[in-house]
């Protein structure tokens, strides 16, 4: 008999590549305006402080590297689902 052990809260990102246009920024309710997949991506998970985290890469249009796993750390557990990510 085993147990398993499931999450009370688990933090969630959806991302279709196709319904997020890369040369425009987005505006959120919170005011955090955000440019890149990254972005979009920490802002779901932890909105304003999540997105705080990659925000430089972000406005830079680079690649987050060791700031998302520290996203995902600090916001684990976390389920990203992303698709159409070549779009």
């Amino acid at each position: 008999d085993s147990k398993v052990n499931i999450p009370k809260k688990v933090n969630r990102a959806v991302i279709v590549g196709t319904q997020i246009d890369p040369g425009k920024v987005h505006e959120k309710e919170d005011g955090t305006v955000v440019r890149t997949l990254w972005g979009e991506i920490a802002w779901q998970l932890g909105r304003k402080e999540g997105y705080k985290i990659v925000a430089e890469s972000d406005k830079n249009g680079t690649s987050p590297g060791e700031a998302l796993k520290t996203l995902f750390k600090k916001y684990s557990p976390c389920l990203v689902m992303i698709d159409e990510w070549v779009a």
